[in-house]
């Protein structure tokens, strides 16, 4: 998936897409073939796997998991961008296409792996919910703010001109995309909400309580914790810290994408949309979660 083949993209073009287990992929980011070994990857029982809909979170979670495991290493960005993103071709231009899966099998095992993931909670492979240890956290977000924050990171990575109401009817369009909507992927979390291994993080309690939430992280990881240790990690985990580390690493050179550490402001990119849109959006989550007790869901309607 180097520059070279994502740019060419034309995002709607039906050509580019594919289903597989009631979920529409691109080629060029999961290869059909590649499934067999996807479902058959074993999780350690160390493993630690962030899961969530894209522009979530997942990056700022990595970091603070990170940190709460005591890997401050400075350079630990300096990796090919979605080195430990399980189910998805490594993006690095100046390297033959690798699986994101083959890349984090080869992990070292002397500490745990935390790895991020896009899809639905059926692709995720069963050994993360059947392997005791294994922890999982799904990372939840405003969807009008991921919404307007996943339009403009791919803005950047596609060619040709798209409206950010196209966008919006592609993206949370079950038939366009199926059970890799923003919608369908989050209830499919939602109904193993019962699952000891799962726990629901909230983008927005990161920016408004980050010390009880990331407590609340520590806890369920079995880390213990100090009001030391959440000073350093606010600190080292902060949007000026982490966007001088991905500078310095050059991660995104010659992927199209400008940042992908932003600034991530809650419940101000509704201003965006027009009320139509707003509209749209809103029909799209109460038809899928309206019977859940997703946070969100009752605040935008």
């Amino acid at each position: 998936m180097a520059e070279r083949t994502f740019r060419s993209l034309q995002w709607s073009d039906r050509e580019l897409w594919y289903e597989y287990n009631g979920g529409i992929f691109l080629f060029a980011v999961v290869p059909p073939e590649c499934w067999k070994e996807i479902e058959a990857f074993q999780a350690r029982p160390t493993d630690i796997c962030i899961a969530s809909p894209g522009r979530s979170g997942s990056h700022w979670m990595s970091r603070i998991i990170n940190l709460l495991l005591g890997f401050d290493n400075p350079d630990f960005l300096n990796d090919p961008p979605l080195e430990n993103l399980l189910i998805s071709a490594v993006t690095d231009p100046n390297a033959p296409q690798r699986m994101g899966y083959h890349v984090v099998a080869e992990m070292p095992s002397d500490r745990p792996r935390v790895i991020s993931t896009h899809v639905p909670a059926t692709h995720l492979p069963k050994s993360f919910w059947n392997t005791e240890g294994v922890k999982i956290l799904f990372m939840l977000r405003n969807p009008f703010d991921t919404c307007r924050s996943a339009f403009k990171l791919i803005s950047n990575l596609v060619s040709g001109p798209m409206s950010f109401s196209s966008y919006l009817k592609f993206s949370l369009d079950e038939q366009k995309l199926g059970s890799c909507t923003l919608q369908s992927l989050t209830r499919s979390y939602w109904e193993r909400r019962h699952q000891k291994n799962l726990l629901f993080v909230y983008y927005e309690d990161l920016r408004e309580n980050f010390r009880q939430t990331v407590t609340s992280v520590a806890n369920f990881l079995e880390i213990p914790v100090s009001a030391d240790q959440l000073d350093m990690i606010q600190e080292r985990s902060s949007l000026r810290v982490m966007r001088a580390m991905e500078a310095k690493a050059q991660t995104n050179e010659g992927t199209g994408v400008g940042t992908l550490i932003n600034k991530g402001l809650i419940n101000k990119a509704i201003t965006e949309y027009s009320e139509m849109d707003i509209a749209f959006v809103k029909s799209k989550i109460k038809e899928k979660l309206a019977d859940t007790d997703i946070r969100y869901v009752e605040d935008i309607m």
